[in-house]
């Protein structure tokens, strides 16, 4: 059997050990890691070997924060104080009509708005001792409203002093309540104008009134005794006929009542309420069988048909139901009602006659009482104003503060906050800071790394099954295990178990290289009949040089190594060593061959004429580009490996 022939019937069985491999040590390419940009150990590790520059970031964040806040920092004085609202304003005298004016109230919004405006804080600074700036009183002050009472808090900072900032403090609360009041004072202010601009329309309108009441009395302006006594009389006139006509009315409905209850006062009606009474004096004593209590029922029957025959017929003469004592006292009281009515009536007539008469008057009366009438409504109207306008006038000149201080600032509740305290908080503050941008740029730094670092990139980049992760230098306790899974890795590849043609190609050759030769060396003599390595590489390797060496042309046996530069070698020359390697695998000898460099011909030809060809991937050398393109070159020479082996992993404390 060729060589070809044993690589077509191993080739399939290499496919599903591989596949095999990848479900049983290798995660699959869907793992989480591969959903990111990079593997996270490689971020770990940049994090590790940075740990000592992060310190220093720390330190340095802490020195920097620590020198800036004994530069900057101040002991901080902290007072707070209350404003309450003031429900009962001080009252005017009410005025004639309505409601005495009182200028508009401020709400907690209002007031904290007030308290933080640029005008307050203004009037603050111009005032205080030491001087104060606008913008280190906004810095400096805050107002919390209190929603469970109307009240709000104010708390004011100062670096100077205890005392300074209680003064200071006192001066806000001050000029806030001074605010309020200009406010007041000046809505006030308003207010009076107006109503002072009103004041002289009336004045003008009664001026002018007056006039015409004067060309209707005369042109000497004396009032005109007969005009004056016809307003009145008529006036009174008036007055008495409404009150007549309201009195009247009511005598009609109260002698319509005396007459329907007079109409229920007859003779049987009478004897029915008798009857009833006594029936239920009979029900008392006897059973409703007894011979009394049914002839006293059927009496109250008849007489209750009685009284439903009167009630339908019509109503006669009111003295004619007059026949019961009751029925006389309604019928007397009627006969006094009906006089009453009567003279009502003829004063009612009397009045109506001269109110006949005063509207047949001439028109100068009807004008001058309509003018009069006027002047005494605008004389009414003016009275009014000029009290509102007397109560605008008090609160212009002192308007009282919608709030009031309820807890001022003084020195036993100031809150001192210490320089030591602030520069132990800005020092921890700084060290986290300057310890957070270390290790981000340490991150970043490793992010950006294009060097391969980690096993998983190893194995992504030659897009290979991972067959381990070797230290450098490999501890001799560690090697035997090794050694043993890479061995069954490497072997589980062909399901054979024949000797075969394997190939080791190392793309960056690295001292690391020996540790692997080294261990499956060690491995080989306990496991295999006979070996011979071949090593094809620029630069001989110790491990294999140290067996004993033969010459490709003689046969193979036991273990023993060739020296076979591949490197500048002709086509002949691969083709009659390949020829070589398949004799002495048909003659049981297992046949390793060590390639390194840039994937190239000649030697891609003994790769792809390779069993199990396997990929030794050294970190920390090369950036993960290269095994990117050499991979590619190889599975462009129609080369697939069945493995890779990450060599020099150090893990986290892994250096250049």
């Amino acid at each position: 059997m060729t060589a070809a022939e044993s690589k077509s019937e191993v080739r399939p069985d290499a496919t599903f050990a591989s596949q095999r491999f990848v479900s049983r040590s290798a995660p699959a390419e869907e793992g989480w890691w591969f959903k990111l940009p990079f593997d996270p150990m490689r971020m770990l590790r940049a994090v590790w070997v940075g740990r000592w520059r992060i310190v220093l970031g720390a330190l340095l964040g802490l020195a920097l924060s620590l020198g800036l806040a004994m530069w900057k920092a101040q002991t901080r004085y902290e007072v707070s104080m209350q404003l309450l609202k003031r429900y009962a304003s001080p009252t005017i005298q009410e005025g004639l009509n309505g409601e005495p004016y009182k200028p508009s109230q401020f709400t907690n919004s209002e007031l904290a708005s007030a308290a933080s405006s640029e005008k307050v804080l203004e009037a603050v600074s111009q005032k205080a001792s030491p001087p104060v700036s606008v913008n280190e009183l906004k810095n400096a002050i805050k107002v919390a409203e209190d929603k469970t009472s109307d009240s709000v808090k104010l708390t004011l900072s100062g670096y100077t002093s205890a005392a300074a900032t209680v003064d200071l403090s006192s001066l806000w609360g001050d000029e806030i309540i001074n605010f309020i009041r200009g406010m007041q004072a000046e809505e006030s202010r308003d207010i009076r104008k107006v109503i002072q601009t009103q004041l002289d329309n009336n004045e003008v309108e009664i001026q002018q009134l007056d006039e015409e009441i004067t060309n209707l009395m005369g042109s000497s302006g004396a009032p005109d005794l007969q005009v004056d006594s016809f307003l009145r009389s008529e006036s009174d006139v008036e007055e008495k006929y409404n009150q007549t006509k309201l009195e009247y009315d009511s005598v009609n409905t109260e002698d319509e009542g005396l007459r329907s209850e007079l109409q229920r006062q007859t003779p049987a009606a009478e004897q029915l309420r008798e009857a009833k009474t006594e029936l239920e004096q009979l029900q008392t004593r006897y059973t409703d069988q007894n011979p009394l209590v049914l002839d006293q029922q059927e009496k109250v029957a008849g007489l209750e048909q009685e009284v439903k025959k009167e009630s339908g017929q019509p109503a006669g003469d009111v003295s004619d139901m007059a026949s019961t004592y009751v029925g006389n006292q309604l019928y007397l009281t009627m006969v006094q009602m009906e006089e009453k009515r009567g003279a009502l009536k003829q004063q009612l007539d009397e009045l109506d006659k001269q109110r006949q008469l005063y509207a047949k008057s001439p028109e100068k009366m009807s004008e001058l009482m309509q003018h009069l009438r006027k002047k005494e409504t605008l004389q009414t109207g003016q009275s009014l104003l000029l009290s509102r306008m007397q109560e605008a006038r008090i609160y212009e000149q002192d308007a009282p503060a919608s709030y009031g201080l309820f807890a001022p600032a003084d020195l036993d509740h100031v809150l001192e906050i210490s320089k030591t305290l602030k520069c132990i908080v800005l020092s921890i503050l700084g060290a986290f800071t300057g310890g957070c941008m270390a290790l981000a740029a340490v991150m970043v730094v490793g992010v950006a790394d294009r060097k391969l670092r980690t096993a998983r990139e190893a194995q992504t980049a030659v897009e290979a099954p991972l067959f381990a992760s070797i230290p450098h230098p490999v501890s001799e306790a560690n090697a035997d295990v090794t050694a043993a899974g890479v061995w069954a890795r490497w072997h589980s590849a062909t399901a054979s178990g024949k000797p075969m043609f394997r190939a080791v190609w190392t793309p960056a050759p690295h001292e690391s290289e020996s540790d692997f030769w080294r261990m499956m060396l060690a491995q080989a003599r306990v496991l295999l009949p006979a070996l011979m390595v071949v090593d094809c590489g620029r630069e001989p390797l110790r491990e294999i040089a140290d067996l004993p060496q033969v010459s490709l042309e003689k046969t193979a046996a036991g273990f023993c190594a060739a020296r076979f530069p591949m490197h500048g070698a002709s086509l002949a020359d691969r083709q009659k060593v390949q020829q070589y390697f398949e004799k002495a695998v048909a003659c049981g000898v297992e046949v390793w061959v060590r390639l390194d460099g840039e994937v190239s011909e000649p030697g891609v030809g003994l790769m792809r004429a390779a069993e199990v060809p396997l990929v030794l991937a050294v970190l920390h050398t090369e950036p993960a580009s290269f095994y990117r393109a050499q991979a590619a070159r190889l599975r462009h020479s129609q080369v697939n490996p069945c493995g890779v082996i990450a060599l020099n992993d150090n893990g986290l404390s892994a250096r250049d």
